[in-house]
């Protein structure tokens, strides 16, 4: 029998489109990295923290999908829980409160942590804001907050959305109440924010906003670049100097698309490490 070789790539082409469309938006990645922070004190090594970013509440991902998130946290026992903006998709639908409804199930023992996106604001960063303080969550905007453990303190620095115009983030005030030398991680939506951090000193930029690209080709990477950084920089850890960066690949999207390019939670292991 002869392969007609139209119908093999008519048929190969569906079946990545089904993937891509239908299984791999829905098919969550634990990422458990470990990150060396110069200056971490003994007290804070071996702190875990959970990230989620792009929620994209009241899309198109059900409940479910949320749900599932929590529970990855909530047996990796993570000590404090840090959403990285784009919590609403800028066309949110009526169902996007309950969809994050299990985020009030997780209660880490140093708290919750949440800064905004440019979707947020979109949509409505008001409503956005509030809904996270009813579940349990502090709102970063332009401000720091210290997380205590053991008699040390690590302190958490929120951006405001620096994904979008206008800009809103303002890394000035947000380092404002920053001790001199204490050790910091910076919360943001956008990874843009880790040549400021490095030029500050701090340890560590949480951030979300690319998606990994949301579809990426192998030896290629990611088809599409949403920051000023480099394509290697948009998923995953990696350092600059002595600050490192971790970039989620996000829990959703405007588009339910994915290819080579699962949704992620993260879990991160901060580990103490000598300074340069």
């Amino acid at each position: 029998m002869k392969l007609n070789p139209f119908g093999v790539l008519a048929a190969s082409a569906l079946a990545c489109a089904t993937w891509a469309v239908a299984i791999e938006p829905l098919w969550l990645q634990k990422r458990e990295v470990e990150v060396p922070f110069p200056g971490l004190p003994p007290a804070l090594d071996g702190i875990r923290l959970g990230l989620l970013s792009d929620l994209h509440a009241g899309a198109w991902a059900p409940q479910e999908h949320y749900r599932r998130a929590v529970r990855i946290l909530a047996k990796a026992r993570v000590d404090v829980l840090l959403l990285a903006g784009d919590i609403a998709g800028h066309r949110a639908g009526q169902t996007w409160k309950q969809v994050l409804a299990p985020l009030a199930g997780l209660e880490p023992p140093l708290g919750r942590l949440a800064v905004l996106g440019g979707h947020d604001y979109r949509f409505d960063a008001r409503a956005v804001a509030h809904h996270l303080g009813g579940l349990g969550f502090t709102v970063l905007r332009n401000q720091a907050v210290p997380l205590h453990r053991g008699g040390q303190t690590l302190w958490v620095v929120g951006l405001d959305d620096n994904s979008d115009l206008p800009d809103r983030h303002d890394f000035e005030e947000a380092c404002r109440g920053l001790p001199p030398g204490a050790p910091a991680l910076v919360l943001a939506h956008s990874p843009d924010a880790v040549t400021e951090a490095r030029r500050r000193g701090l340890g560590l930029v949480l951030s979300g906003h690319t998606h990994g690209g949301q579809v990426r080709l192998p030896f290629w990477g990611s088809i599409l670049r949403v920051t000023e950084l480099p394509r290697r920089y948009d998923q995953g850890l990696s350092r600059h100097g002595d600050t490192h960066l971790f970039v989620s690949r996000g829990l959703a999207s405007t588009h339910r698309l994915r290819f080579f390019c699962r949704p992620d939670v993260a879990v991160l292991t901060l580990r103490s490490a000598p300074k340069a």
